[in-house]
């Protein structure tokens, strides 16, 4: 009975051992958190072949030499080595396991890059205690002066900004009513605004070379706005900032200076604090990273208070810095000022929030930055309070570039048709692993057409797929911008279904899995979209596969500015949308396809455009979460078939 029972349990260990062995299943398991074993018939994506693409992709920055010395330690940032090796790999992976239908499609424009880093370096002292911190992990800026673009800094002196004060005495009103002189140079100098109470009978003689602050009532016409405009240039005023809720939209101004419209509220403000005699300044910056056009910067302080609180000048000043998105808006203006006031020396340092990480973006200044991680800058921050004497040395070595060699990948699958499904990402990065912006995407549009080229002539498509991987998105979607200079005439003669941007998901964080979209007049009824992707949601069974508490928002991309926005140029698959309706040829939907916590964007920032030492934290492989990528593209993957199925389009 005994014996029985033995050879009753090896029987059992072999057959397991068996499954074990034959089962191809086994091997991506891993991919589920849940740990559940999966049948070949569960996996609807070669997820093997996604797998290799990320992780590949990811590689590029951290790959040595025999001397452990970094490749290409910019990773796959537009115009380097490691992009060029990334749109190689790319191409040589749709060749061999997808279809000859791919091309390298040059980027026209890439000549307008102008400057690239070649070297830069920064060490920190505490010359009071002779301590220094020497190689410090950090980005530097482009500075996009064209007279001087290399810089060093020795022995320069380390202040800290004055962040708290400010905040208490500057705030932003975002403009986008505005008329302005033809080829109209920002001045970047505060002016004072003087109030004006009644514009019928104003006299702006009182204050020259100021902003006068004018409200207009109710029935205003625009000849007494141009009256205005015409009075305001006798004496010299440096602009208008008229105030009122009835703005025609279709109203035209001529006009020689700056005259900006703000609404009744922010007007009220500005003239309370001028009533109570404060001196109130302007300043204008161009908002090149938020919803609006331009913002007018108010400061309720005078020009001595503010030289006042940032003190005297040395010859060489490092200005620590916090990072926010303000900064990047005012006050590397102010400091632009302080430098030629003054005719010294000024750079910037920013301190990341995050201990491990340091923040990158492509923004050009005319002052030399750097930015370093949040441990390194409160060591800084700690000692300048001590007393210390905090100094250092700095340099950026920059050289212009006339043109650079780039190229877009594209890939087709289906017959040609005039009926176009687009789906693209990314394959640059800022420096760095960038395994989530967006190798994620670019694996998943690899993933997705490989399940179309394997699998039509069993499933034949309506439309044509075109599955673009677009080169220099992270510096002002260049590769989307020469894609519409080579083959705009073949966008507006087609019939484009859909545009999907696959941007930043798959990361282990429980955020939504968001669709942005916009339906045209003759795409998929808003309603029936979002009742489909509900239904996709269910049937690819996201939430329980991924186990995130919640799985999906789904937002109407003109709800809100801030979505318009994104959808009108701030991305490429807006880059695009924006050229057909500028050109009358709106294409049927768009989607924006992220995971990305609308509600709280802060909650991105632990890795969003951040890398860290050895390009280990920050938006690194370690933050992908294989599982989600996998259940994230079959999502994907069911919505262009919905599309290419032509269900609920009008006039298709």
């Amino acid at each position: 009975m005994k014996k029985n029972k033995i050879m009753l349990e090896l029987f059992i260990t072999a057959i397991v051992i068996l499954i074990l062995l034959c089962s191809p299943s086994i091997a991506i398991n891993e991919y589920y958190i849940k740990e559940e074993i999966l049948t070949q018939e569960n996996i609807i994506l070669d997820t093997v072949f996604m797998e290799n693409i990320i992780n590949s992709l990811s590689e590029i920055a951290v790959l040595k030499n025999n001397n452990s010395e970094y490749l290409y330690p910019k990773g796959r940032f537009f115009g380097t080595e490691g992009e060029k090796i990334a749109r190689q790999f790319l191409y040589n992976e749709w060749l061999t396991n997808i279809s000859d239908n791919v091309v390298l499609d040059p980027v026209t424009n890439s000549y307008d890059f102008s400057h690239e880093v070649i070297d830069y370096g920064l060490t920190i002292y505490n010359k009071t205690d002779n301590k220094e911190i020497q190689k410090i992990e950090s980005y530097p800026y482009v500075t996009e002066s064209t007279d001087q673009i290399n810089h060093s800094f020795t022995n320069a002196k380390v202040k800290l900004f004055p962040l708290d004060w400010l905040n208490k005495h500057c705030y932003s009103i975002s403009i986008n009513n505005y008329f302005l002189p033809i080829a109209y140079q920002l001045e970047n100098m505060l002016t004072k605004i003087n109030y004006v109470n009644d514009y019928e009978n104003v006299n702006l003689e009182i204050e020259k070379n100021t902003f006068h602050l004018i409200e207009l009532t109710e029935g205003f016409t625009v000849e007494q706005v141009d009256s205005l405009i015409n009075y305001a240039l006798d004496f010299d005023s440096k602009g208008l900032i008229f105030v009122t809720d009835n703005l025609d939209n279709n109203i035209n101004v001529k006009t020689s200076i700056p005259t900006f419209f703000i609404s009744e509220s922010e007007g009220k403000i500005i003239k309370d604090q001028i009533i109570e005699n404060n001196e109130i300044n302007v300043d204008i910056v161009k908002d090149d990273f938020g919803n609006s056009d331009y913002e007018l910067i108010i400061y309720n302080c005078s020009n001595i208070e503010l030289e006042n609180k940032f003190g005297g000048p040395d010859d060489q000043e490092l200005w620590l810095m916090n990072y926010n998105l303000l900064y990047l808006k005012i006050w590397f203006n102010y400091l632009e000022n302080r430098q030629k006031n003054w005719d010294i020396k000024i750079g910037f340092i920013i301190r990341d929030e995050n201990d491990e990480t340091y923040y990158m973006d492509h923004t050009k200044h005319n002052i030399p930055g750097i930015s370093i991680n949040g441990s390194t800058g409160n060591w800084i921050e700690k000692q300048i309070k001590n007393g210390k004497k905090v100094t250092a040395d700095f340099f950026i070595k920059q050289r212009y570039l006339e043109s650079i060699e780039a190229y877009n990948v594209i890939g087709t699958i289906g017959e040609q048709s005039n009926k176009i499904i687009i789906i693209e990402g990314h394959l640059d990065s800022m420096w760095g692993q960038f395994t989530i912006d967006d190798g994620a995407g670019i694996a998943s549009l690899f993933g997705i057409a490989k399940y179309f080229a394997d699998n039509y002539y069993n499933e034949p498509l309506d439309c044509m797929l075109k599955f673009i991987a677009f080169t220099g998105e992270e510096v002002g979607c260049r590769g989307s911008k020469s894609y519409i200079e080579l083959h705009g005439n073949e966008l507006l003669d087609s019939d484009i279904i859909c545009i999907i941007n696959l941007d930043t998901f798959a990361q282990k964080q429980n955020f939504p899995f968001t669709v942005r979209y916009y339906s045209g007049p003759d795409g998929v009824p808003e309603s029936a979209l979002e009742n489909k992707f509900e239904d996709i949601f269910q049937v690819t069974d996201y939430d329980q596969r991924t186990n995130y508490n919640y799985y999906h928002d789904i937002v109407n991309l003109l709800s809100n500015n801030k979505n318009k926005n994104l959808l009108e140029g701030r991305c490429d698959a807006g880059i695009i949308y924006k050229f057909l309706k500028e050109n009358g040829n709106l294409p049927r939907n768009a989607l924006l396809i992220d995971k990305y916590d609308l509600m709280n964007e802060e909650n991105m920032q632990f890795f969003y455009q951040r890398s860290g030492e050895k390009h280990i934290a920050g938006d690194s492989i370690n933050l992908l979460d294989k599982n989600d990528l996998n259940v994230s593209s079959e999502v994907i993957l069911e919505i262009v078939k919905y599309l290419d199925s032509g269900e609920g389009l009008v006039n298709k």
